[in-house]
């Protein structure tokens, strides 16, 4: 619970100093902030990040685009992104 709290800690003395100075600065650091604690969590934190993980994975290993859309029914537009983030990674 305590990396929460620092989080959101963080979160408000960074947009404090925003409403200050109009400085992106602060804005850009609460982004990295929240991505970084949403990154750094485990798979088993919340009840369908493992599904999420392993529905990821599988539209990663479609050979095409195409072949990914036509294999899942969810959007369109989701596989896709998903295939693409999948493509860019190293492996």
């Amino acid at each position: 619970m305590a990396p929460y709290f620092t989080v959101l800690l963080l979160s408000v003395v960074f947009y404090y100093g925003y409403v200050k100075t109009q400085f992106r600065i602060f804005t850009i650091a609460t982004l990295i902030v929240l991505v970084y604690l949403v990154g750094m969590r485990s798979l088993t934190v919340g009840t369908d990040t493992s599904g999420y993980v392993h529905t990821f994975m599988a539209i990663g290993e479609s050979s095409t685009w195409q072949e990914a859309i036509n294999s899942y029914s969810t959007e369109k537009g989701w596989v896709l992104f998903n295939w693409l983030v999948y493509r860019l990674q190293p492996h």
